[in-house]
């Protein structure tokens, strides 16, 4: 087995309210890392995450479960937690051992009661996070009113580097705010890569200026070149942006569908520009 330093090793919990899809999302992500060959679903009892005869009973989480993935170099332990109150001492216990937390959403849904409750659980031990909202291709799904929730409740630090393209059954793909391109999943499942549609440009740019706003905030050499109207470039965002994921003051959000592995694929031509140390 391949041996990993320190710095190259990443342990995330995943947490958030039951049925928000945070087991279907880690199954995606696995299958794109290769850490499994097959794309494991929950509501057909083929999870390898929920592994317990209880649990592919029941269709859901009872107890935490690690699995693990090379991506890039690094080696990322993802922690599985439950969403139900009844087992709390799970998420707890996960983010005490985790560097980071990913904080995943039901789009229909929005924030919940446990939501609150495992941001602050993260927040007390200054954890960086990051938010995935889930289930983009579900109906009722709405992605800006989940956005201004999490801005309400958890501060203005909480700040959007995807747009959905679509949404429920027109959901087909993300736009990336740093890189300014899209990302679309065919029915074939290839992904095509290309430039900002029209349609989407003025949506992508008022996002995209609230980015700024938000890691100007927190890096004054930025906010002297804001302030003064300079033009602030992909990787001077990309590294105030990690700077500020990094010290717990900036969460990204992303977006996605978990089930139909939209949001989650990364195309293998496609490597980020973002630093590595942006694996939270």
């Amino acid at each position: 087995m391949k041996e990993y330093s320190s710095a190259n090793l990443r342990n995330i919990a995943v947490v958030g309210q039951g049925k928000a899809g945070k087991t279907t999302l880690l199954e995606a992500c696995l299958f794109n890392a290769g850490a499994v060959t097959r794309l494991g679903k929950v509501d057909e009892g083929t999870s390898v995450l929920d592994f317990e005869a209880e649990e592919t009973k029941r269709r859901l989480t009872l107890s935490s479960a690690i699995a693990a993935c090379e991506w890039q170099g690094y080696k990322l332990n993802f922690i599985d937690t439950p969403g139900y109150p009844d087992f709390v001492g799970e998420v707890k216990s996960a983010l005490q051992a985790a560097d980071n937390a990913l904080i995943v959403i039901s789009a229909p849904s929005g924030i919940e009661v446990e939501t609150e409750k495992v941001w602050h659980y993260a927040e007390s031990l200054n954890l960086p996070r990051a938010i995935f909202i889930n289930k983009m291709d579900r109906e009722h799904a709405d992605f800006n009113r989940t956005v201004e929730e999490l801005r309400v409740k958890f501060g203005p630090g909480v700040v959007p580097i995807q747009l959905p393209i679509g949404t429920a059954a027109a959901f087909q793909g993300v736009a990336d705010l740093l890189k300014l391109h899209t990302k679309i999943v065919t029915s074939q499942e290839e992904i095509l890569e290309g430039a900002i549609p029209e349609y989407l440009e003025p949506e992508v740019e008022l996002a995209r200026q609230q980015l700024i706003e938000t890691v100007a905030e927190y890096n004054n050499e930025l906010l002297e070149k804001y302030i003064e109207g300079q033009e602030i470039g992909e990787v001077e965002i990309a590294a105030a942006l990690i700077e500020g994921i990094q010290a717990a003051k900036i969460f990204p959000v992303l977006c996605g569908s978990g089930y139909q592995n939209v949001g989650v694929k990364k195309n293998d031509e496609c490597r980020s520009r973002i630093s590595d140390d942006a694996i939270f």
